[in-house]
């Protein structure tokens, strides 16, 4: 509901089109700034830019909102010239203009529509962001920032490699590729002071692993362009990735796999087409069922979550079926936009009220006009699991997950493996653990970023030991876990 594909990781964003107008060149300008952006009889909301190099030589920028919790929010174009530059960021309802008046300050204007509001930027040291107690508590490892090139689409993707210290060329490590859920995400999968990625490549390298994470394509420092629905694409970058940590001589080519988040998940069963020799997969908050089934339930269960009764969450997935089938159905966009706009029209009294509830995202008329979104409502995840026949697999799921309910994608990604032939499988549900592998009371969206743990402490237990299993490597005393049993 509250995002394009199942798994969006939540987060506030602030969707804005920036042009700032300055009379220097773009490497003047790199390196974090802040602003307060004060509305009359509104709030006050700072505003983060960032410039940097791209991971293909390209100089980029980044704007945030930490007062909304969006710490990234990716740049769609980003143009230079002798008098300044602009960048577009996913929207184009707001403008940011300004001119740089001296080596630590831009001047400038925010406008949108027909209200401008002055804005002044200073440089500071980093954008301010929360920082949440596991990344405060994380150990130190060797790491190194690497490019990878997928040559297919000339994409170089911006990456940090963690190495165990015993790595080297006489004592290669094996190695884990994670991958993110759907949404612009970052390494970290960033969301609300959370860096869930890191806190699990930390644990894995502690483990005895090297681990790769890497911005998506167009995404803070990686270059191309992000299409929400482009599966492909990932695909296409997690095999350069894969083929990047074959080619390390500290990196043991024969024991190398994939850990995915939601829809990182689906793409890693994907990438088996193309690096058949993988020894494992972990699916985490994988979706196994047909997309459309997903979508409406995921759709229904984040409004109990967020308080509803069980007649409005089936007044909202009685109005999903029915909103999806039409979005699928139609012949050109342009069909489908008026299709849709037409239902929302429709809708009277109770049904317009819990309707408009959830009227975001998937359900939102531009989103589901689009041909691409139309193309995946028809994907059926099982298609790709059932190609899955060699490696080791291990599905996780959490009990608390409103986004991907876990018995029902867990027993359909189990079946089509089963169906593959695969006899690898190991299944684990945590209970208490929602779709962000965070331990949870209700599970719900807002829920996210009011907790603070990033990522379940059982969880990354469970899928060091299994890996280590899978590695012949001895599993260390104090990361024990039984990924086997049900955790009560």
């Amino acid at each position: 509901m509250n995002h394009p594909i199942p798994g969006y990781f939540a987060a506030a964003t602030l969707l804005l089109t920036a042009w700032v107008s300055t009379g220097v060149a773009s490497e003047s300008l790199t390196g974090a700034w802040i602003g307060n952006l004060r509305i009359p009889e509104g709030p006050e909301l700072r505003v983060g830019l960032e410039f940097f190099e791209r991971a293909d030589g390209s100089q980029w920028a980044n704007v945030s909102s930490p007062d909304q919790g969006a710490r990234y929010m990716p740049v769609e174009q980003l143009d230079f010239d002798n008098d300044g530059f602009a960048a577009r960021i996913l929207g184009v309802p707001v403008v940011i203009s300004g001119r740089l008046t001296d080596t630590d300050q831009l001047e400038g204007q925010f406008r949108q529509g027909d209200s401008s509001f002055s804005l002044t930027f200073r440089r500071v040291a980093a954008v301010p962001e929360i920082v949440r107690p596991q990344i405060a508590g994380l150990a130190q490892v060797t790491e190194e920032e690497v490019r990878i090139h997928n040559p297919e689409d000339n994409v170089w993707l911006s990456a940090t490699l963690t190495l165990p210290g015993a790595a080297g060329e006489d004592s290669p490590a094996p190695a884990v590729l994670l991958l993110a859920g759907s949404g612009p995400a970052d390494r970290d999968a960033y969301h609300s002071g959370h860096r869930p990625l890191k806190v699990l490549a930390h644990a894995l390298t502690e483990s005895g692993f090297a681990t790769l994470r890497a911005d998506k394509r167009g995404v803070l420092k990686s270059s191309g362009e992000f299409d929400a629905l482009a599966l492909q694409d990932f695909a296409d970058d997690a095999a350069a990735a894969l083929r990047f940590l074959q080619g390390r001589a500290d990196v043991d080519a024969e024991r190398l796999g994939i850990i995915g988040h939601s829809e990182g998940s689906l793409v890693a069963a994907m990438v088996v087409s193309q690096i058949p020799d993988l020894k494992f997969i972990v699916s985490l908050s994988g979706p196994g069922q047909p997309a459309m089934e997903v979508l409406i339930d995921q759709d229904g269960r984040e409004l109990l979550a967020a308080g509803a009764s069980p007649r409005e969450a089936e007044i909202l997935r009685a109005f999903a079926r029915r909103y999806y089938r039409a979005a699928q159905d139609a012949g050109s966009e342009s069909e489908r936009r008026l299709a849709l706009q037409s239902m929302y029209d429709a809708l009277e009294g109770e049904d317009a009220r819990v309707v408009s509830q959830g009227s975001r995202g998937t359900l939102g008329v531009e989103f589901a006009s689009r041909d691409s979104f139309a193309r995946f409502l028809r994907s059926d995840p099982r298609e790709a699991w059932r190609q899955v026949t060699e490696p080791a697999v291990l599905l996780i799921a959490g009990g608390k997950d409103v986004q991907v309910q876990a018995e029902k994608n867990l027993g359909a990604m189990e079946d089509a493996l089963g169906k593959g032939g695969n006899p690898g499988v190991t299944v684990r549900t945590f209970p208490q653990v929602n779709h962000m592998m965070q331990t949870a009371a209700t599970g719900g969206l807002e829920e996210y970023g009011q907790i603070e743990e990033s990522f379940a402490p059982g969880v990354a237990a469970c899928i060091a030991e299994w890996l280590q299993r899978q590695s012949g490597i001895q599993p260390s005393g104090t990361m024990r876990s039984d990924c086997t049993r049900p955790e009560g």
